[in-house]
């Protein structure tokens, strides 16, 4: 018996201890695992944790219920799950949305989590005593159960209703734009319903109160909103409020906007001051507010450096905002300056300028008047010279006339016609005659239409020291005669090139016989034949008696009023050349491109220049569109390229091209432009140069044989023994 309670006490012990040697292994293997890095006992890693499928997580079954509400209030009632256990989190989900009135909210219930709490709310006026939405369920992560429908009974009906009224009408008044009023609104709710309702306004009207724009007024209560009026323009604006579909229910917003400031006059005609010579004005601007307002001001390109970036307007008074033209502008001007606030209301006034007369200004050099220029003493029978510099400040191309009595001379060409800002040197030179003697007092004249000023010319002849050499130039050298000149734009050459320039072809309508050909010398007037005649004498320009439109219309870019040589049989429907550019330059020639028109395929074209003729019937200089000769055409498709040659170096030329169909109609002239040919290349100092290199190399060429031809020279030292 001991034998056996022994043997069975040995057997519980050994129990024991294998199992607890079991769990030693166990906690083992797991220290194991966490002491070598992860890796287990015999090496093996942990596996990786891992997110578990939407099959393995499962779906919660949401329960159907019912539940009663009251029209015009908020309720709040309860829906639920069923979950695999009491903790688990549970979403729901409104798959379809109640018709009656809607869901405001739906919360998890804290404490239950597996619950959630849904806020309804019923329209009042609905006529419904049921309504009913749809929900399902799921766990975080997992997929969406079935949808299940949730009831709702509606109690309340008519006597549950919101009955809002409001003021019939609401004036704001006369408000400048760019400020604000605002007024309130009462809002009374005589119903037993509460009144809820979101509510936006579009511009000038804003509300101010509530902030969120949500109204909500309750049943036997009243409100008070706040709405603003911002004017954005000008005039009358009306908007009617409407909180309900009854009369009462709805408020007419009124409200008038205001300029804050105006102008005076919306044009403004810029006129000359003849001291500096600026086209100047003035815009009178009128402040309407009680409190100064600050403006921007922009103009167009050739105003903007007359005015401020801001201008400062004070309250109830005028104000004037000067804008000028600079001296240098001469041009005909529309345009226009905008004022404006910082909401973007502004106002923009007109500016005009007529075109600035020509007017001649006279500068002698290293002196202090213009009216007085003193040659000094001068021998008799010898000369000298004095400058004088002539500017038309003026956007008008103006006739030069010139009167110099004996013995003074005018020793170069001014020309016949002086362009807009441009000047030309006089070289006036005294050459009293050999028997002369004693002071020289005339008046030279230098005039231009209605524009004369008088220079007095002082001088003195005296005896000559030498007496008369016998090669004493007794008249200043002639200028050299050209058959035709063209004119020279904004600025003349000082350097006369012995090149003529050649004639131009001259074709003649049938309907308007040309002028007949006049030679012209360098003077720009007809070549003399010997007789006393004066031919400079000014008549009547044929463009006088032309509108200024129509003398604006026919001015070329330089400003010179100009009209067709060749009368033309014009046809509307043959379309000018477009794009023309200025393809090539030199000194001598103007290469010309453009782009041909479709049709007809068989055009030709021709190249008119503005010239500069002598009108035998006016005997004046007239300034004239003339077909030009000398053009080389290269054509390949639409591109046309055209070589004008026999040019004269550093010239301004105004051209235009006209299209000319196989029936000798042409199409509107294109519109001109101005090309200008280059500077000629000086060959004088380059060959100085060469020859001054050439004498040096033989110079030092002739230094090297002499000194390789020297006889050898020895030298011996004796030595006494």
């Amino acid at each position: 018996m001991r034998s056996h309670f022994a043997t069975e006490r040995a057997g519980r012990l050994g129990a024991t201890s294998t199992i607890f040697l079991v769990v030693l292994l166990a906690t083992a293997v797991t220290s194991n695992a966490q002491i070598f890095g992860g890796r287990g006992l015999f090496g093996n890693k942990e596996a990786p944790l891992r997110t578990p499928t939407q099959q393995e997580i499962g779906t919660p079954a949401p329960i159907s219920g019912r539940a009663e509400v009251v029209k015009g209030k908020e309720t709040q009632f309860q829906i639920e799950a069923h979950s695999k256990a009491p903790g688990a989190a549970v979403e729901f989900l409104i798959r379809t949305f109640p018709s009656a009135g809607k869901i405001v909210s739906i919360v998890a219930n804290p404490n239950q989590r597996n619950k959630a709490i849904v806020t309804y709310y019923a329209d009042p006026s609905s006529s419904a005593t049921t309504d009913a939405f749809a929900f399902a369920a799921r766990y975080r992560d997992g997929r969406y159960s079935s949808a299940v429908r949730y009831d709702l009974d509606l109690v309340g009906g008519n006597d549950a209703q919101s009955d809002i009224m409001v003021p019939s009408e609401l004036d704001f008044g006369t408000v400048l734009v760019g400020e604000e009023a605002v007024l309130e609104i009462p809002i009374r709710n005589k119903g037993n319903s509460s009144f809820e309702r979101m509510i936006y306004l579009s511009p000038p009207w804003k509300l101010v109160e509530p902030i969120n724009n949500k109204v909500l007024v309750l049943g036997g209560s009243s409100k008070v909103l706040k709405v603003a009026f911002k004017p954005e323009m000008a005039g009358e604006t009306s908007y009617y409020f409407s909180l309900s579909r009854s009369k009462t229910g709805t408020c007419l917003l009124k409200g008038t906007g205001e300029d804050p400031f105006t102008v005076v006059s919306e044009t403004v005609e810029l006129t000359l001051n003849e001291e500096s010579r600026e086209r100047e004005g003035s815009i009178e601007l009128l402040n309407k507010s009680k409190r100064p307002i600050l403006l921007a001001a922009r103009g167009s390109t050739r105003l903007q450096h007359s005015l401020e970036k801001e201008y400062l307007l004070a309250p109830g008074k005028t104000t004037e905002v000067p804008v000028r033209l600079s001296k240098t502008d001469t041009a005909p001007f529309d345009g226009a300056v905008e004022f404006f606030l910082d909401n973007g209301y502004a106002k923009s006034v007109g500016v005009m300028a007529p075109v600035v007369p020509g007017k001649l200004e006279i500068e002698i050099p290293n002196s202090i008047t213009t009216e007085v220029l003193n040659f000094g003493q001068v021998e008799a029978g010898r000369s000298t010279e004095r400058g004088i510099r002539v500017t038309n400040v003026g956007g008008v191309a103006v006739p030069l006339d010139i009167h110099l009595p004996a013995p003074f001379r005018l020793l170069n060409d001014p020309g016949t016609q002086l362009a807009p800002l441009a000047s030309t040197n006089l070289t006036v030179g005294l050459y009293p005659a050999a028997t002369q003697r004693g002071p020289i007092d005339v008046t030279m004249t230098v005039s231009t239409n209605d524009d004369s000023h008088p220079i007095r010319l002082l001088g003195n002849s005296v005896k000559p020291s030498g007496g008369v050499p016998a090669n004493a130039p007794s008249s200043p050298p002639a200028a050299t005669n050209k058959v035709f000149r063209l004119s020279a734009g904004n600025k003349m050459p000082e350097e006369d090139f012995s090149a003529e320039a050649p004639q131009p072809e001259t074709l003649v309508s049938k309907k308007t016989p040309a002028a007949p050909a006049v030679e012209i010398n360098n003077s720009g007037y007809p070549a003399s034949n010997g007789e006393d005649e004066d031919l400079r004498d000014v008549g009547k320009l044929w463009y006088e008696e032309l509108s200024p439109e129509a003398q604006l219309k026919m001015m070329t870019p330089l400003g010179f009023i100009a009209r067709p040589l060749v009368q033309r049989d014009v046809d509307g429907t043959i379309r000018e050349p477009e794009d023309l550019s200025v393809v090539e330059t030199t000194s001598k020639s103007i290469t010309l491109g453009w782009t041909a028109p479709a049709d007809p395929a068989d055009a030709r074209f021709e190249v008119e220049v503005r010239a500069s003729i002598f009108n035998p019937e006016t005997k004046m200089n007239e300034n004239v569109w003339m077909p030009y000769a000398e053009v080389e055409y290269d054509r390949i498709g639409r591109l046309v390229k055209a070589e004008v040659e026999g040019l004269q170096p550093m010239i301004d030329y105004e051209f235009r091209v006209l299209t000319v169909d196989g029936t000798g109609k042409s199409s509107y002239p294109s519109e001109a432009f101005v090309a200008r040919t280059d500077l000629p290349m000086d060959w004088t100092w380059i060959y100085a140069t060469l020859g001054l290199c050439i004498i040096g190399l033989v110079a030092w060429g002739v230094a090297r044989v002499i000194k390789e031809r020297r006889p050898p020279v020895y030298q011996t030292q004796y030595v006494d023994a």
